[in-house]
């Protein structure tokens, strides 16, 4: 429970420089997809049109409508809100050489990855709305074992510390996906995604490979 998580653990030697600045990178990717979905998401909808054959209300054929461009960009709260506590029921019972966490980390990592590749490619506009939804299905599979990590490798006085590294490091993702779209959307939008997806799938390796999941 909190109560345990909150127990100072004398037996978890704290974080060297290194281990902690390695595991500050994986906080990269949140400020990245959060940013994108914020402030360019909306954008990339609102140029999109509809498919013919949705009711009239949608507008088929037409822009999509500003309200459903509200529910997708807004959506990921729901389902991170369903999807956490089931990944956290599985990765506090998985065994393997990459401990409890590495495994969701790796596979929410790379699973947003290939969504934003897929939104790199303008698909049709059913596939698009899979692709945003499941972004953040696996965005929220690998933040939640993540942020419980930090408990599993860390005595309770550094992670505080930690905490606040975790933030600059979301600060500084959010930052680079602010430059490279000023940088590129208007005349090379299409690159945006996939540079995006490589830092992503980058970030959450050196967070869970280069640190290594130091979990029982």
């Amino acid at each position: 429970g909190l109560e345990e998580a909150q127990r100072p653990g004398p037996s978890i030697a704290p974080l060297g420089r290194l281990q902690a600045l390695l595991y500050a990178v994986g906080g990269v990717s949140g400020g990245l997809v959060f940013t994108m979905m914020n402030n360019a998401l909306p954008l990339f909808l609102l140029a999109d049109t509809m498919p013919l054959g949705p009711p009239a209300f949608l507008n088929p054929g037409g822009p999509v409508p500003a309200a459903l461009v509200g529910l997708l960009t807004n959506e990921r709260a729901l389902f991170g809100g369903l999807i956490q506590p089931i990944i956290g029921h599985l990765s506090d019972r998985t065994h393997s050489r990459l401990g409890k966490r590495g495994p969701f980390l790796l596979a929410g990592g790379f699973g947003t990855a290939i969504c934003l590749a897929v939104l790199a490619l303008q698909p049709p506009f059913w596939i698009m709305v899979a692709a945003v939804t499941l972004t953040g299905v696996f965005l929220f599979a690998a933040v939640g074992p993540y942020s419980t990590l930090l408990a599993d490798i860390t005595p309770y006085r550094q992670r505080g510390q930690m905490g606040g590294w975790i933030a600059i490091a979301g600060v500084g993702g959010s930052l680079t996906f602010t430059l490279l779209a000023i940088g590129s959307w208007d005349q090379a939008r299409g690159w945006v995604f996939p540079i995006l997806a490589v830092l992503v799938a980058g970030s959450r390796v050196v967070g869970c490979l280069g640190l290594g999941d130091l979990s029982p």
